[in-house]
């Protein structure tokens, strides 16, 4: 078993590979071609052959070297061969069934973060910023639109359970809790719910185009995730993805670091390339919603792909639009499967 790793990788997920050793599994793990700490990019610039080889390449000959130690040391072929990763892993995986078809017999790829467009972080952080640099809305406020979107969609999947099947079905909007004023607990203001409405649709430009593939935005229930991620307490200033963009300066989210406050233009700056996906070198080498799995399926792979719903760092509708594109791709569900 191949065991992707998360984030920027640039280091062995030793104690992640322990699970499957116990169950018996050779397994082998990568850092994706260098060294460095998961959430820092600095390993790409100037290095094409580190992009490369976090893009694609050093999941397939990690993967090579892998079976040819195996089949050495236990003097025969392993009888099947699989790869697991979420997020990052996730990518490794769907990329290692569009690329590489013959690697594996079967992939799990969870929450894969495919360079379908812009960040949602980005997008999500910056939307309870106002012009003075602070946050708009504090948690406090979360609790009270979870409760009004429940009220409002909890039962359309035939059970009032506090659990939204599929998010995507309800449009439950801000507007219905808004409130004139200011001050009050039991309402939203008109910028606390444009705050919420931005949340939920995700990135779009000056037109009120999506820019991304599926829906790229925190579906509506997914309200008690949201900090510290994009809501922090009033006149504290950023949210977590800011703050690690500070931090970590141009290493990290390069458009976010050092002037958090200064706008990101969703009209021009997704063309040039966004912070994850390193511009469009990266988003070409790193493109992992082919759809076409023929290859793949006609070898017998099978491919389990899973997201959560409420995944507040890779955009979930995006697993959705990947999984009914490649249904469509490939004749159908019946075929696809």
């Amino acid at each position: 078993m191949h065991f992707g790793c998360g984030g920027m990788c640039g280091t062995i997920y030793r104690a992640q590979s322990e699970e499957p050793l116990t169950r018996g599994y050779a397994v082998i793990v990568s850092d994706m071609g260098h060294t460095g700490a998961p959430n820092i990019t600095a390993y790409r610039m100037g290095d094409l052959s580190a992009v490369i080889d976090f893009s694609y390449h050093a999941t397939h000959v990690v993967t090579l070297a892998m079976k040819e130690i195996a089949d050495q040391y236990y003097g025969k072929p392993a009888r099947t061969n699989y790869f697991m990763g979420c997020s990052t892993g996730g990518v490794q995986g769907v990329i290692e069934a569009q690329r590489y078809p013959h690697d594996f017999d079967g992939i799990l790829a969870g929450a894969p973060a495919y360079s379908t467009g812009p960040s949602y972080l980005e997008w999500g952080a910056r939307a309870n910023i106002g012009l003075d640099g602070k946050a708009i809305m504090g948690p406090d406020k979360l609790p009270m639109v979870r409760k009004a979107v429940l009220a409002a969609c909890d039962g359309k999947d035939g059970a009032v359970d506090g659990i939204l099947q599929n998010p995507l079905a309800c449009k439950w909007d801000p507007s219905e809790i808004q409130c004139e004023g200011a001050g009050r607990s039991d309402c939203l203001t008109k910028a606390e719910a444009d705050v919420v409405r931005r949340i939920n649709d995700g990135p779009t430009n000056s037109k009120g185009e999506q820019l991304s593939y599926g829906h790229a935005g925190m579906v509506r229930g997914s309200e008690y995730g949201w900090v510290p991620s994009f809501i922090s307490p009033v006149g504290a200033g950023a949210s977590r993805v800011i703050e690690l963009g500070s931090t970590f300066g141009n290493g990290f989210m390069p458009q976010m670091s050092a002037n958090a406050g200064k706008p990101y233009d969703y009209d021009r700056d997704p063309e040039r390339g966004d912070w994850l996906f390193g511009g469009a070198i990266l988003g070409w080498l790193r493109y992992a919603a082919n759809p076409d799995l023929r290859r793949f399926r006609d070898s017998g792979g099978k491919m389990i792909l899973y997201h959560g719903w409420d995944d507040n760092e890779v955009a979930s509708g995006a697993s959705v639009d990947y999984y009914e594109t490649t249904s469509r791709t490939m004749g159908g569900d019946e075929a696809a499967q």
